[in-house]
């Protein structure tokens, strides 16, 4: 819009002040938020800026909630919950585990980066040493 106005004024020689540029900047992104099925990032900045523009926003469908239940280990026992997270697959990837006992008491934990292109078993492979490595 900035090119715009310039031009407008350099080789048309009609001047557009600013508010009505702002106008059709508003106006052109009306006109697109109408046909976009984009979804918008859930940055408030971008949101923030989206709102005053009075533009649609499409925000990304929610995932299916499941419900978990964590159950204790029976009387003696320690379970250990563990996960795995990376960002693609040649990317850095990372595992953590929480020990817990029958109380669900937390009695350990561990959080490890694992390194690009590594296995979703090395995050098992961690917990079995830990486990092992403390009787």
């Amino acid at each position: 819009m900035i090119w715009f106005v310039r031009n407008q004024l350099r080789y048309h020689d009609r001047h557009i002040p600013w508010k009505a540029a702002v106008n059709l900047v508003i106006a052109k992104y009306l006109s697109l938020s109408l046909k976009t099925k984009k979804l918008a990032y859930n940055f408030i900045s971008e949101f923030s800026i989206l709102k005053n523009f009075n533009i649609t926003i499409h925000l990304p469908k929610p995932p299916n909630i499941i419900e978990v239940v964590w159950h204790p280990p029976t009387f003696n026992w320690i379970k250990c919950n563990i996960d795995r997270a990376a960002a693609g697959t040649s990317s850095m990837a990372a595992c953590g585990g929480l020990f817990r006992n029958q109380k669900a008491i937390c009695i350990g934990c561990f959080a490890q980066n694992l390194g690009p292109g590594s296995l979703s078993l090395s995050g098992v492979m961690q917990t079995i040493e830990i486990a092992h490595n403390n009787g």
